[in-house]
């Protein structure tokens, strides 16, 4: 009997066991379960559905940290300060010490308007971490976050007094000195990084760009430059940032006659020097460019490396300011060719040589219209097949033939420069274009039914200019084809005009075009052409008439707005109207406010009105 008692006692213990294991069991099973979804939710960006699982986890377990870290997580992005804020209080009394903890209270209380208790519990987490300087980043990103700049500037230098330079908290309370309008003091904090690693150019540049864009910051950064420049004699990296400082406040001079300071410095034997120039050749500011090669050819004498680099450069640069002042002439372009074929001399056996040949018979070409003389210029060149300017030069040969009306021969030649073996992005960028004029050809001479297919075949790079302008030619070969009109074949004899220059044929066979369907998809573009062609005749108030026609007949056409501002240039560079001109871009801003050319006609308006940029 004892025994059976013994067994039966023994059995209902080991019942009650596997019952209360299985509950205890069970139990974090259930708070997995929810915890995860809690997870999902805040990942899904379902805050306040996390947010409630979190709460209900938390008061089943108030000390767990997962379940508090996951609360808070989710009640500050949902605002929910006031709320937070008892919670972190309640944990703080376990985690006494904890510096993070400390400073999510006082941003909290600082938010509820409890400034002072605030202030108390930024100190405790300074004291709490006073060993190391994380401590004190973490409070000043905690003041900076409520834009208490002051104050956080105050804690980055209390840092810099206790831990000695520190490259974070020299960076933050620069930006912080830029958002308090202490350009003195931001510009000295940026500009003395380079005391210890001259590398850091490139960084202290970017930290001064915060700076840089107001007059009292570029000035302010340009003393404390120039100053450690003096002082620190034999460190040229002083000179190169003084030398950018000077080019983003625009004194180009300033900024010439450092660079030749720092190319002396380094004993760069003219390095800097050219650098400076390309940079400024890149940015288009001609005369200082040219201000800066004619210093190098007068310094250094003709045997130096950069010799036919300058040289070409030079050239260039003269030229792009005589097209920017409109007075690239026969005259100009003579001399230009003379000084191409003096890089010649120096740069024969390398690309600046070939780049230096492809200049003049552009020049021959296009300014003494003589295409002839360009295509035996391109013909007796040597360039190598291999080179990178190569693509470019055949790509010349075929343009220039074509403009010569040997319509077979340049067709080859785009085929040749289409199958051009050399890689590059602007090899392929000819390539493309070599595409579209060699489908051109084929409908110049009739054969539509193959230039389609090689359009169509185009168009499936998707992206650069010539697969739009060959959706262009789809388009309005779609509409014409079908119908079978006169129009079409007007208008691509017309285009074929333009190809070969002979402006008196645009004219004809646009005009035609435009008669014949006026109500089509090429009637605007016809009439586009055709002012392109008065203009180049000379007959600018033609030009004019033609693209207000434009304007006038197809408002809503695809090149109303590039025709009323084509008005305009003509009325300002050739008829030197300004009201007119102002006039007709002003209409550009009031009839075309998405134009394109909005940002350049309100310019173009400042600068006729003499108001500057």
């Amino acid at each position: 009997m004892k025994m059976n008692r013994l067994v039966i006692l023994l059995t209902c213990s080991l019942v009650l066991f596997v019952r209360d294991s299985l509950v205890a069991w069970s139990q974090p099973g259930d708070e997995d379960r929810r915890y995860r979804m809690a997870q999902n939710y805040e990942r899904e960006g379902d805050l306040a559905s996390a947010a409630r699982i979190y709460l209900e986890l938390l008061e089943i377990d108030p000390d767990s940290r997962s379940y508090f870290d996951g609360l808070k997580r989710t009640w500050l992005q949902l605002g929910k300060f006031t709320e937070l804020e008892p919670i972190v209080a309640r944990h703080l009394e376990q985690y006494i010490d904890d510096v993070e903890l400390l400073i999510l209270y006082a941003e909290l209380l600082h938010r509820a308007g409890k400034t002072k208790l605030a202030e108390t519990k930024w100190r405790e987490a300074l004291d709490a971490g006073s060993r190391d300087v994380g401590t004190y980043i973490l409070v000043g990103e905690s003041y900076s976050k409520l834009r208490l700049f002051s104050r956080a500037a105050e804690t980055y230098e209390t840092a810099r007094k206790r831990f000695g330079r520190n490259m974070v908290v020299v960076d933050r309370l620069a930006r912080l000195y830029a958002i308090l309008g202490e350009y003195k003091k931001s510009a000295n904090d940026y500009v003395d990084l380079l005391g210890d690693q001259p590398g850091r150019l490139s960084y202290v540049q970017s930290g001064l760009s915060l700076i840089t864009g107001t007059p009292a910051g570029i000035e302010a950064a340009i003393e404390v430059t120039a100053h450690l420049a003096k002082v620190r004699k034999g460190r040229p990296e002083y000179l190169e940032l003084l030398a950018w400082l000077y080019t983003e406040k625009g004194d180009d001079s300033s900024a010439f006659q450092t660079v030749v300071q720092l190319d002396k410095s380094r004993k760069s034997r003219g390095s800097d020097l050219y650098g400076y120039a390309d940079r400024m050749l890149r940015q288009a500011k001609y005369d200082v460019a040219i201000s800066a090669y004619e210093y190098f050819l007068d310094e250094f004498d003709r045997n130096h490396a950069l010799t036919p680099s300058v040289i070409y450069n030079y050239v260039y640069a003269l030229q792009q300011r005589y097209n920017e002042q409109g007075s690239l002439t026969k005259e100009t372009a003579h001399n230009l060719i003379k000084q191409y074929q003096e890089v010649l001399q120096y740069g024969k056996r390398h690309t600046i040589g070939d780049q230096a040949i492809l200049a003049i018979a552009e020049l021959q070409a296009d300014v003494l219209n003589d295409p002839k003389e360009a295509l035996k210029t391109l013909q007796g060149s040597q360039i190598d097949r291999r080179s990178p300017i190569a693509v470019e030069t055949l790509l010349m040969k075929a343009s220039i033939t074509l403009r010569l009306g040997k319509l077979d021969e340049a067709r080859r030649l785009y085929r040749d420069v289409t199958l051009h073996p050399v890689t590059s992005t602007d090899a392929e960028k000819y390539r493309e274009l070599a595409r579209l004029r060699y489908a051109e050809t084929l409908l110049f001479t009739g054969d539509y039914t193959e230039g389609v297919d090689s359009l169509t075949t185009l168009t499936q790079d998707v992206g650069s200019d010539a697969v739009n302008d060959a959706l262009d030619w789809l388009v309005l070969l779609q509409e014409h084809l079908e119908v079978n009109d006169s129009a079409l074949h007007h208008f691509v004899q017309g285009r074929y005009g333009q190809r070969r220059r002979d402006w008196d044929k645009v004219i004809t066979e646009m005009q035609v075009a435009y008669q014949v369907s006026p109500g089509s998809g090429l009637a605007d573009d016809a009439l586009y052409s055709k002012a392109e062609g008065l203009r180049q005749q000379g007959k600018f108030a033609e030009a004019i008439e033609t693209a207000l026609v434009l304007v006038e007949q197809y408002p809503e056409g695809t090149h109303a707005d590039q025709a009323l501002f084509f008005a305009a240039r003509v009325a300002e560079d050739d008829l030197v109207q300004k009201e007119k001109a102002i006039e007709l871009y002003t209409k550009i801003l009031i009839d075309y406010p998405r134009s394109q050319r909005l940002g350049e006609a309100r310019d173009r308006i400042r600068s006729l009105r003499g108001e500057g940029s």
